[in-house]
């Protein structure tokens, strides 16, 4: 899927991302299930795809990155710009959510938005191109899901261990 992505004329790498901000716009309006102990796999669970669509996001807009032998190169400059315009656009969602009936605006969701970015740029950094490593890659995928499975049990459990702070 990477490299049919990358084959994208410059006129057209902006299909992705769009569309899959679409996407995500259209999920932010839609009520998910129960959060807090009662239902913590549940919370946990529907928490978790905020690193996912993030990370799928990042790989979007690492299109638009510089080229090394056909790979985008991720280095820190351009990891800094791709995980700063997913966490804005993260930051957008939220805001947009706080006015969705059925849904809140989190910060912690944010931090689970921009973690899935930040690994997902990563990872690509290391599956191709002249930084591929096999053994770091690797290692990004298997400390990555328990940390963005760790963000999302924050996510869920913080606003019950501080009901007070309506932000989390």
């Amino acid at each position: 899927t990477g490299r049919a992505l990358l084959s994208l004329s410059p006129s057209t790498r902006w299909i992705p991302a769009a569309s899959w901000m679409a996407l995500v716009f259209v999920l932010s309006m839609q009520a998910f299930g129960g959060a807090g102990w009662s239902g913590w796999f549940w919370g946990i669970a529907s928490n978790g795809y905020h690193c996912f669509e993030y990370g799928v996001l990042a790989l979007c807009l690492a299109l638009y990155a510089p080229r090394e032998q056909g790979w985008p190169r991720l280095r820190a400059r351009e990891t800094a710009w791709i995980v700063s315009l997913a966490a804005l656009y993260g930051l957008s969602d939220e805001l947009h959510q706080a006015f969705v009936p059925t849904r809140n605006c989190s910060v912690l969701d944010l931090l689970s938005d921009t973690t899935g970015a930040w690994l997902a740029t990563r990872a690509a950094a290391r599956a191709g191109g002249v930084d591929y490593d096999a053994l770091l890659l690797r290692r990004i995928v298997l400390l990555g899901i328990p940390l963005c499975i760790a963000c999302a049990a924050l996510s869920d459990w913080a606003p019950e261990w501080f009901p007070g702070v309506a932000w989390l």
